[in-house]
């Protein structure tokens, strides 16, 4: 099957044409429908100020986003981070209590500090 993309707007494939947005609508649906149905969800009770909701629906809508999945991403990233934090953590202090080679040598005596 041949498939040549034209003008960025048409794919044609074989003899017929679909617009390129809907094939990729076609695909990108299929695909989020698949990850959610693999994915078990659990309903949440939140409690936010007025305000904060107001500011959130406005960012979804912005995002052709929900609220909901705005807010998944944000408990995600934030596990995400506190996940790799202590391993990099513990990474770090291994290396300070190792120490590094500045290249420092200890002078032999006192008289080779003077002749400097």
């Amino acid at each position: 099957m041949e498939v040549i993309i034209s003008d960025g707007q048409n794919v044609i494939i074989g003899k017929w044409k679909k617009k390129c947005c809907a094939l990729l609508f076609t695909i990108l649906c299929a695909t989020l429908n698949f990850v959610e149905a693999i994915m078990e969800k659990q309903n949440i009770t939140l409690s936010l100020p007025k305000s904060v909701l107001r500011r959130m629906k406005i960012l979804a809508a912005q995002r052709q986003s929900s609220v909901s999945r705005l807010l998944t991403q944000a408990v995600e990233k934030m596990i995400e981070e506190e996940t790799e934090y202590e391993p990099a953590r513990k990474r770090q202090a291994t290396l300070l209590e190792k120490g590094f080679n500045l290249g420092f040598r200890k002078p032999a005596s006192r008289n080779e500090l003077h002749e400097r």
